[in-house]
């Protein structure tokens, strides 16, 4: 169904809270530009210190590729950004486990049928989301056992 916004501010509910805004990229590349830097340090000082897992979503736009572009290109570029947006985000302090990367491609637009540089610049873009499952109980699900063997050998001799 169409709706009446003339930008899309949710894709669906979730238990997720999007962290500063849709930070874009110049058309077809997946290097930080400087206001996206900025953007993505004020993100560090949010997130750092929390054990909130954060997803980080790449998009890619219908203008990054000319005609013909395979679906792994596309794929390929939004991945890069996600990347991108997490090295930054470590190199600033934030704990590189409570990270996810996850590349969306063209799959979830903010603008379509709207074929003008401006409205293709949105879907240009990484979103950085904080979940509400937290790294340690995420990990704890994953962890191997310790052998009784390994804890008995780390007691304290009587």
């Amino acid at each position: 169904p169409i709706g009446s916004e003339l930008e899309v501010q949710s894709i669906r509910p979730s238990n997720q809270a999007t962290e500063g805004g849709k930070m874009l990229f110049d058309q077809a590349s997946a290097k930080l530009t400087d206001k996206t830097q900025q953007e993505i340090s004020q993100v560090a000082n949010i997130v750092r210190g929390h054990r909130n897992i954060v997803m980080i979503k790449g998009h890619t736009s219908l203008d990054d590729f000319p005609d013909g572009a395979t679906p792994e290109q596309k794929m390929d570029l939004s991945l890069r950004r996600a990347q991108a947006a997490s090295d930054f985000l470590t190199q600033h302090g934030v704990d590189p486990r409570i990270i996810r990367v996850q590349g969306c491609s063209t799959f979830e637009p903010l603008t379509e049928r709207l074929y003008t540089a401006d409205s293709q610049s949105l879907n240009r873009r990484v979103e950085i989301e904080a979940t509400a499952t937290l790294v340690d109980d995420l990990h704890a699900t994953t962890q191997p056992a310790v052998p009784t063997a390994e804890i008995e050998s780390t007691q304290p001799r009587k």
